[in-house]
């Protein structure tokens, strides 16, 4: 049961970016490639949890990021929940505000 696993929607696509941002293909700095890419792919983490959430009955529209891990955590397999927790900690949020053109 994975989020990605069913064609991937918005997870698989954002994902994709993340792929095409580290192959160079969107123009942006090289400095900024990595923290770009990791951007994008946290957002398809983000996506994918909650579509996870949702899978199960749980509709959490104003609940944050760590409180869906949580709620993740007691409704689907530990080390699904385990996976997605360490990638989205993982992909830590830039410290500044960053925009993709």
């Amino acid at each position: 049961m994975t989020a990605v696993g069913d064609g991937g929607g918005v997870a698989g696509r954002l994902l994709a970016e993340a792929g095409a941002i580290l192959d160079g293909a969107r123009g942006i700095p090289p400095s900024q490639v990595t923290r770009a890419a990791a951007f994008v792919a946290r957002q398809a983490v983000e996506d994918a949890v909650k579509r996870l959430c949702l899978d199960v009955g749980a509709d959490l529209p104003r609940a944050n990021e760590r409180s869906r891990l949580i709620v993740l955590r007691c409704v689907v397999d530990a080390d699904v929940a385990e996976a997605a927790h360490t990638a989205w900690s993982g992909l830590r949020a830039p410290n500044r505000l960053m925009i993709l053109v």
